[in-house]
Parts: structure tokens; C-alpha cells; sequence
């Protein structure tokens, strides 16, 4: 049709509930990736896709990946969206290691890893040559249509790993136009002005802190208050979970007078064997309706709840 048979001032009025979009290379959104347009409202307006971060504020041995890594997966399993994995670490690949085995890639191809994920999309921003459709072929599929993986960063020197970071947040729109859900993990620890932008860029943040009374002080004291996180969704999350420890999720609720809902990731051997066999997709495959009984049951419901509360504030935190 020449003219539209709904206008727009009709469709935002009535969007509730409805999913739309145009294939036409002449419509609004496709012009606008090609245009390269730069203006967060419009994008606000114009998209409904989602960019959640998972982040440790207390250092990097409370599994924040293998948490991004589980929900993730359970994502991809459960619901039918198309999800992206992405990883702001230095000299780390732990993400991509936990579902490629990269010394086996290595030794039998001749791809420069420069030239897949963060590295080469780095090159194509800045030459201006980054489109909705070449955005993919620079991930790794890990279950075709649900989840792909953009590598991280492999630059050996911190100032052109700081480049790249620059970068992230442009990489992180351009994502929006493809993929329902973006999971970033964030490098823990205390966050510099790069990795703060990139926060306040995300929809919900997913904090993840050990089983220590002090360590869940400090989220309610100090990281809570931080200026990144004013209005922004939270979940707060206990990792390496122990169910049995006197610091467990009712007891820091009731302590802490805390509200909303605090998930944990439990500590599970076999998981997390399974993650360092490069086989953490298979786990879940395996594992995903375990019953209670099961040794992995209590786990990978966790894991579900967490995912689930992140796909209703997902829905509920981007707004047109």
C-alpha cells in the first residue's frame, strides 16, 4: 500500500499488547539503521528489545558469568526469543569458554579472532559499515534462532581494550535490532566511567554478590545509592548459594527489610563441571524439568525463577 493503513498516532495509542513492525525498505526503522540515526529517544520509541546486565560489584570469584550463563541458556530453552550474549571483560574468556571449546576452534581453523565479534564490529563502527543484517555474521550460534555469542574483546593492550569499550554502547543498539534480549556480562568489580555508561544503558541489572552478611551490607549501603543505578531495575542475586547457611535469602530479606524478592544462584558441582567442559547448554538441555528430588533440581529452579523475574521486568522497564 502507498499510504499506511494504520497511522502511527493510532498504533502508539493502541499498542498494548500488540507486536508490529514493516519489511519495507522505505519504512522507518529500516531507514533510520541505515542512517545510522544517533537520537536515544527515537530509538526509545521506535524498539521494544531489551539489554540486561550482570554485574558483581565485589569481585570476579562469585560466578557472574556462569549466572549470565545459566539464565541465558534457561532463556533460550524456555521462550522463544532470539538472544545475544556479549562480554565487556579484559583478557577473559570465560563466557565464551563455557560453551566453545576455543583451544579445539583454534587448532583447527584459520580464523583470526580479531576478525568475529567485539574486534571486527569495532572496525566496522567506525567505518560506518555496521547494518542490521551483517551485525550477526560477526557471533557464534549457540542454539540457531534462540541464542548466538559475540566473542570478546582479544587486544592484548588495555588502552585499545578501553577503544573498544567506547564503542560498547553503539554495539549494544545496533544489537537491539535483531535480538529481543541482549545479556551483558560486565567486568566486577568497582565500575569506571565506560562501564557506568553502559549500565545506565541497560533496562535491568542483575547484581550479583556472595553469601556474606558484610558483602549484602554494602549492596543495601553503598551500591544501591550509586547515581548509575537511580531508576533503574534491579535484582539482586546471592551467588555460590548455600540454602543451609544462617545467611540465607529469608533471613537477609527480614534483616535488611527488604521487599522485593532476592534470588540466588546455587553452588552445583556438576553444573559448573559441565560449564568448564565447554558444555553448559547441554546441561541445561539435560537438566531443564529435573524434578526437586534430582540433585540438579533445586539449581536449575532457581535458575528459572531468576530468568523469569528478569523476562517480567524486561516487559515492564521498556516503555514507547
Amino acid at each position: 500500500h502507498v499510504r499506511p493503513l494504520l497511522t502511527k498516532t493510532d498504533l502508539m495509542e493502541h499498542r498494548e499488547g500488540l507486536i508490529y513492525g514493516s519489511a519495507c525498505e522505505q519504512g522507518e526503522l529500516f531507514q533510520a539503521i541505515i542512517d545510522r540515526k544517533n537520537d536515544e529517544e527515537y530509538w526509545k520509541g521506535c524498539l521494544d528489545m531489551a539489554q540486561v546486565a550482570f554485574w558483581s560489584p565485589g569481585g570476579a570469584q562469585l560466578g557472574n558469568t556462569s549466572l549470565l550463563s545459566a539464565v541465558a541458556s534457561v532463556v533460550a530453552l524456555d521462550h522463544d526469543y532470539n538472544n545475544l550474549m556479549i562480554s565487556t571483560n579484559y583478557m577473559d574468556d570465560s563466557l565464551e569458554s563455557g560453551f566453545v571449546n576455543l583451544g579445539k576452534l583454534k587448532a583447527r581453523s584459520t580464523i583470526d579472532f580479531t576478525d568475529v565479534g567485539l574486534d571486527a564490529l569495532e572496525r566496522l563502527i567506525k567505518s560506518n559499515k555496521v547494518t542490521m543484517e551483517n551485525l550477526a555474521d560477526y557471533t557464534t550460534p549457540i542454539l540457531k534462532g534462540r541464542l548466538d555469542l559475540m566473542f570478546g574483546s582479544q587486544k592484548e593492550s588495555p588502552e585499545t581494550y578501553n577503544k573498544v569499550l567506547d564503542l560498547m554502547p553503539g554495539i549494544l543498539r545496533y544489537s537491539t535490532t535483531i535480538y529481543d534480549i541482549t545479556f551483558i556480562d560486565i567486568v566486577s568489580g568497582s565500575p569506571n566511567e565506560k562501564i557506568q555508561k553502559i549500565l545506565e544503558q541497560c533496562d535491568v541489572v542483575v547484581i550479583n554478590v556472595s553469601q556474606s552478611f558484610k558483602k549484602v551490607e554494602e549492596f543495601f549501603d553503598e551500591t544501591m545509592k550509586s547515581d548509575f543505578l537511580k531508576k533503574k531495575k534491579v535484582i539482586l542475586v546471592v551467588g555460590r548459594y548455600d540454602k543451609y547457611s544462617k545467611f540465607n535469602t529469608k533471613n537477609l530479606k527480614k534483616h535488611f527489610k527488604y521487599k522485593d524478592n532476592i534470588y540466588t544462584l546455587p553452588y552445583n558441582t556438576q553444573f559448573f563441571d559441565m560449564q568448564n567442559e565447554h558444555r553448559t547448554l547441554e546441561f541445561f538441555v539435560k537438566y531443564l524439568n529435573a524434578l526437586p528430588s534430582d540433585r540438579n533440581g533445586f539449581f536449575v529452579s532457581e535458575v528459572k525463577n531468576l530468568a523469569e523475574e528478569i523476562l517480567t521486568n524486561v516487559s515492564s522497564s521498556v516503555e514507547v
